[in-house]
């Protein structure tokens, strides 16, 4: 019950698991905070970004602010109640934040050259820190 509270009212959960130590978490983050922390750089100065693929519509890589929206369903939430409208924005704004896809887990034997991970070439640890902290979160 605490759970669908939780993503009802705030669309967000957040739980601690024992076996995920925080030293995990702050290398993940810290990661995390300097790629775009250096991408924003390059991105505001008119650089390329190596990882941003609009080709294939960011299925991987990273995509920057403003590029993505989520779909409209407008017309079907006008017919909900109040009480179980969604308090989001109608029609969808463009999205705010910055975002790296990364395919976490095995995938089909089919679909693995299909849009494949990206790893930044200035962060050595990049695929180690991204599949042990995805799999640690599909385990917790």
């Amino acid at each position: 019950k605490k759970v669908a509270e939780s993503m009802h009212k705030y669309g967000i959960l957040i739980m601690k698991d024992p076996r995920i130590q925080e030293k995990d978490n702050e290398d993940y983050l810290t990661m995390l905070e300097q790629y775009f922390e250096s991408r924003g750089d390059q991105y505001y100065s008119q650089e390329p970004l190596k990882e941003a693929f609009p080709e294939i519509h960011y299925q991987v890589g990273i995509t920057p602010e403003f590029k993505e929206r989520a779909r409209d369903h407008c017309e079907r939430f006008a017919h909900y109640d109040e009480k179980n409208k969604p308090i989001s924005e109608c029609p969808p704004e463009f999205d705010a934040k910055w975002r790296f896809f990364w395919h976490i887990g095995d995938r089909p034997e089919e679909r693995k050259s299909l849009y494949a991970n990206v790893v930044p070439e200035d962060f050595p640890d990049w695929e180690e820190k991204m599949n042990k902290w995805g799999n640690m979160m599909i385990e917790a």
